[in-house]
């Protein structure tokens, strides 16, 4: 997710998806090669209610794709077609006064109150950032020559409050598609961690953080025949809202079998 605008009833919802492919380019001698392609995503969502005024908590996550290769005006097969299905994901949060009931009281009869409680979140800021993270693994008895293919997938996101700070941190599980030193290709998975902190001024209420992590970009550098040294680029996006604890009556029965008892007798004397 990139953007979005709300308007009367709809949603507005720009984004970018990203094709990245590994692929065998000489069927004679197996070379292995990648591309990666950046395809722009548009759509208008209908959303009862929301409007201008409305504040917006949206999501987009891919839920499946197929790629297949096609032939060009000559023949040749230089064309891939992507097809993929995104589903969109609005909560639109709209301020509005409301009354609840606190206490109560009978000046006849004794009245039997239940109380309950109830938490309303509201949406006091949005995240996105981009991050810089930066890891060496070290592949122990493995040797490398050089790397074919080098994908990712976060595997967990934690959210903390410290201080004036809201840390997001997580574990991301790289997997590395490599040659060794025989030229022998081989796979291996290595889990690094990433750290990233946003200052905000919401901090010291009762907060509660929804947020999401991609990797957008990997690149490494060989430091030895059994190291790399990787620096992810990682997009952030995160809804902060602030809990509010309200207790309210919920309900009230009165008992006319207990009327009360009024004092009679004179205030005041002159």
């Amino acid at each position: 997710l990139t953007d979005y605008k709300a308007i009367t009833d709809k949603l507005i919802v720009k984004g970018e998806s990203t094709l990245r492919m590994l692929y065998i380019s000489d069927i004679d001698s197996g070379e292995l090669e990648t591309m990666e392609y950046s395809i722009p995503i548009s759509q208008i969502v209908d959303v009862d209610g929301v409007d201008e005024d409305s504040s917006c908590d949206v999501q987009l996550e891919l839920l499946n794709y197929d790629v297949q290769i096609r032939t060009d005006g000559s023949g040749e097969n230089n064309m891939v077609a992507l097809d993929m299905k995104i589903v969109a994901t609005a909560i639109a949060y709209t301020e509005q006064p409301i009354e609840i009931l606190t206490d109560a009281y009978s000046k006849n009869y004794e009245i039997d109150k239940n109380y309950s409680n109830t938490s309303i979140p509201i949406l006091v800021e949005r995240i996105h950032e981009n991050s810089i993270s930066k890891n060496t693994i070290e592949l122990g008895e493995m040797s490398i020559s050089r790397v074919i293919d080098l994908w990712s997938d976060v595997s967990s996101v934690n959210t903390t409050h410290e201080n004036e700070n809201i840390i997001f941190s997580g574990k991301v599980n790289i997997c590395i598609l490599a040659m060794d030193n025989e030229n022998s290709p081989f796979y291996i998975e290595r889990i690094v961690d990433f750290t990233h902190e946003h200052k905000s001024a919401e901090i010291g209420k009762d907060l509660s953080t929804h947020s999401e992590v991609d990797v957008t970009s990997i690149s490494y550098r060989l430091t030895g025949s059994d190291s790399l040294e990787l620096r992810l680029e990682l997009y952030i996006e995160a809804s902060i809202y602030e809990v509010t604890l309200y207790k309210f009556i919920s309900d009230i029965s009165i008992n006319e079998d207990k009327p009360k008892k009024h004092d009679q007798s004179a205030a005041l004397t002159i």
